[in-house]
């Protein structure tokens, strides 16, 4: 974690400060959509496993 720091005290310009905030930004960004897909998938993946063949029976006679 003591790369950023040293990453932000070399980059005196600000064009080199841009492309700093700039790479940050697109990794703030790229684990954001890592987290919801992982997210998306285990939440289908939980769904599929409590789907079973007796709750959708039972859900079936519950919409009737």
């Amino acid at each position: 974690m003591m790369v950023v720091p040293g990453v932000l005290a070399q980059s005196t310009t600000d064009s080199g400060m841009r492309v700093v905030l700039l790479s940050l930004l697109l990794v703030a960004v790229l684990l954001l959509c890592t987290g919801c897909t992982i997210a998306v998938l285990t939440f289908l993946r939980q769904r599929k496993a409590t789907f079973t063949p007796a709750n959708a029976e039972r859900l079936e006679s519950e919409r009737t």
